[in-house]
């Protein structure tokens, strides 16, 4: 099944979701699954961050600076950063080994506008 990238961290955390409710055998899918996207996952927000600093406000060093734990941009950067980072939110991954008979056991609490997300991906895999 393909996902895009901007899902990945809403799916991984759906199926961690599932801890204390599995049978070994179940845990052991659940698993295999997390270890299949975990790397992607990392991936995709180290390419994040490199859009990030590539865009971000620079300090006297010619480092990315950072306030408040958040990167600063100027106003003249935003179109194009907006356009970088949906480039990487829109590309797709293949993802396989869902373990689609122990999803319905998540206990994720999903936050604002993952319902919806988590909604889709479990219709994508059950065709």
């Amino acid at each position: 099944m393909k996902v895009k990238k901007q899902y990945l961290e809403t799916l991984f955390n759906f199926i961690k979701g599932t801890d204390e409710q599995l049978t070994l055998s179940e845990s052991r899918k659940r698993d295999a699954f997390l270890k299949e996207i975990a790397p992607v996952l990392e991936t995709f927000y180290a390419d994040r961050k490199v859009i990030y600093e590539k865009f971000a406000v620079k300090d006297a060093s010619g480092k990315p600076g950072i306030v408040n734990d958040k990167y600063s941009f100027e106003k003249e950067v935003i179109e194009e950063l907006g356009k970088e980072l949906t480039l990487l939110f829109e590309e797709e991954v293949e993802i396989s080994n869902l373990p689609k008979d122990i999803v319905d056991k998540s206990e994720y609490k999903p936050k604002v506008g993952e319902v919806e997300i988590i909604d889709n991906l479990l219709a994508t895999c059950e065709n």
